[in-house]
């Protein structure tokens, strides 16, 4: 009998949650010479193969633009693996840790979440765990979520990521519209840089499930237009930023060799794209905040999007160049060992 002859080849591991990890995979369908790339999200668990198949059975007839598509269920190298779209993009967990967004890019992402909510709800699937981790924006700026549908339904353990969970889900309950309505509202929150424990007791954040309404808001392509090239840009930094921090790792003994010592310490901890930084004695911290996209280089290194903070380890004259949708501008600045300052986006442009 002729055996199809299928090999995935498995690369960089995109990310990591409770019930596994994915990765960035070559579909290679020798009997056809096609080629696919993929996501391939391969299971902590080698116990619940019967389980995870079921879901899928329920998975696979999602048909979204909204909802990232589930292709098959496979083992490799004996782990139980689902084969799913690959989506070039980024979270919002990362986008989140990146710049405050704008109200028109919150309301389209909201607007995008909740379609995709609704066609789930069609096949009575639910999310069950909406959070920014499982939530994507690919580069044409549109919604993909994640791991829809896997964290109820059949499952004896239920798993919640706590600041975004329905308190019926935290109680214990299976999940259902309502509930990933709330996780909608806490996802709202954290976009808008408020506190996620932040519940209007009257408006569709509530936690009695009858105030909470869908939202009066719909999806705008200018809107998606505007955010998938930002999104593009922001991927195309982020490739230049990583590509930087490996050519700094290679040359770092050179580096402080030479008196560019700033310059290593500068690139190592932007490289690591986290918006906070460790205060340590005799080291100026500047702080850059902004509600908009607003784009930083310093002395000619590219530091990336704010809000970010930065560790500067010497008293010298420093410039930072700013670049907006709407304009660009340099700042001088210099610090003493030690200081903190913080400066706006209307500190920059005014």
């Amino acid at each position: 009998m002729w055996k199809r002859q299928v090999k995935f080849e498995v690369g960089e591991l995109l990310g990591e949650g409770s019930q596994g990890r994915v990765y960035k995979a070559l579909r290679h369908d020798q009997a056809a010479n096609l080629r696919q790339t993929l996501a391939v999200k391969i299971l902590h668990s080698k116990n619940a193969v019967a389980i995870w198949k079921k879901e899928f059975e329920s998975l696979s007839r999602v048909k979204s633009p909204y909802c990232v598509q589930v292709f098959s269920f496979e083992r490799l190298n004996g782990a139980p693996a689902l084969i799913l779209e690959f989506v070039d993009g980024v979270t919002l967990a990362e986008l989140g840790k990146t710049c405050l967004l704008c109200r028109n890019d919150i309301e389209e992402i909201l607007a995008q979440v909740q379609e995709g909510l609704k066609d789930l709800s069609r096949q009575n699937i639910f999310h069950g765990d909406l959070s920014p981790h499982n939530v994507l924006v690919d580069i044409q700026g549109t919604i993909r979520l994640l791991d829809f549908g896997l964290a109820n339904g059949s499952h004896c353990e239920i798993r919640v990521t706590p600041e975004f969970a329905a308190p019926e889900r935290m109680a214990g309950h299976t999940a259902n519209f309502l509930s990933d309505l709330f996780s909608l509202g806490r996802l709202e929150c954290f976009l808008m840089g408020q506190p996620t424990d932040y519940v209007d007791t009257e408006g569709w954040l509530a936690f009695d499930p009858n105030k909470r309404k869908i939202l009066n808001i719909a999806s705008n392509q200018s809107r998606r237009t505007l955010l998938g090239q930002k999104i593009r840009k922001l991927k195309k930094r982020q490739e230049a930023l990583r590509a930087m921090h490996t050519q700094t790792l290679t040359k770092e003994n050179n580096i402080r060799s030479n008196g560019h010592y700033f310059c290593c310490l500068l690139v190592l901890m932007l490289a690591s794209s986290s918006a906070s930084t460790l205060h340590r004695p005799n080291i100026a911290v500047l702080s850059i905040r902004s509600q908009n996209w607003l784009f930083l280089r310093m002395d000619g290194r590219t530091i990336g999007y704010a809000p970010v903070d930065i560790e500067i380890p010497d008293d010298k004259k420093h410039i930072l160049e700013w670049e907006t949708s709407t304009g660009r501008g340099k700042f001088p600045l210099s610090l003493q060992p030690g200081e903190s300052r913080i400066l706006k986006e209307t500190d920059l442009t005014q």
